[in-house]
């Protein structure tokens, strides 16, 4: 999906006579853009933080299970790598991993009084975000670690609810249908979040610009770009993401391969 946004964001920088800085780019693909390069677009902000916190979380893994050994010491190194990229990175962003990573773990059990409370207190923090942000011209004023304590604190709270609501198991014929609904539109959905940028970009370069004001023929074209944005986000995801369960499955199988023979020559 990454490699695929990026190319579809070539045409847009043609048209729109947007300069490409090959470092960027390459920059881009090595998920290096917050670190040493700007994202190239918007969305591709957060993609270097994902990358991150795997490549942080694989090395601990290694550096415990692989501890005294070669591949050990290049777990270890790769974690002190990583660590030293999150002193770049706003570091705050991976307590808020860790928060929904243990969430799973710490909270198993369903509860209704769990849902409801953290789905009323995630609903409060959400709006004094919004209202503290740039975007709604600071209606409340707050400092940055505030604001960063508080994407904290909401992350804790919305992470209860969403392991409490993942636990709930379709039962009406209307809810099993809302599900098959989400399973199809969640299987491209991180191709539609790399990809919706370039393709906003495209409309507005061929004459579709935002509208001024909310009538009919707005709201209209306005589900018309949202149509043509999951087009090209489904055709791009059954060339690209739909593949990725055989990558899954060629790494799953050569992890469990050099673990048999790593127990093989143990014993």
């Amino acid at each position: 999906p990454l490699i695929s946004s990026l190319l579809l964001f070539i045409p847009v920088c043609l048209w729109g006579d947007f300069p490409i800085y090959p470092k960027d780019w390459i920059g881009n693909l090595l998920s290096l853009q917050g670190i040493a390069c700007a994202p190239v677009f918007e969305t591709l902000w957060s993609l270097s933080y994902e990358v991150w916190f795997y490549i942080l979380m694989c090395a601990v893994g290694y550096s415990i299970l692989h501890k005294g050994t070669l591949k050990g010491y290049i777990g270890l190194i790769t974690l002190i790598v990583s660590l030293a990229v999150f002193t770049k990175l706003e570091s705050y962003y991976l307590f808020i991993w860790l928060i929904g990573a243990f969430g799973y773990f710490l909270i198993p059990h369903k509860s209704r009084i769990l849902k409801y409370g953290a789905m009323i207190l995630s609903l409060i923090f959400l709006i004094v975000m919004q209202l503290s942000s740039g975007g709604s011209r600071m209606l409340i004023s707050v400092s940055q670690n505030s604001a960063h304590l508080l994407e904290i604190v909401f992350s804790s709270v919305f992470c209860i609810f969403m392991v409490q609501s993942v636990q709930n198991i379709p039962s009406t014929k209307f809810s099993k249908k809302l599900n098959r609904i989400g399973t199809h539109l969640a299987a491209f959905s991180y191709t539609l979040y790399l990809t919706h940028i370039p393709v906003r970009d495209i409309l507005v370069r061929l004459g579709a610009p935002k509208s001024q004001e909310l009538s009919i023929s707005s709201v209209s074209l306005y589900i018309l770009w949202l149509l043509l944005a999951l087009l090209v986000a489904y055709c791009i995801y059954w060339i690209f993401e739909r593949n990725t369960s055989k990558v899954k499955i060629f790494i799953k199988a050569r992890i469990t391969h050099e673990n048999l023979n790593s127990n093989s020559d143990l014993q």
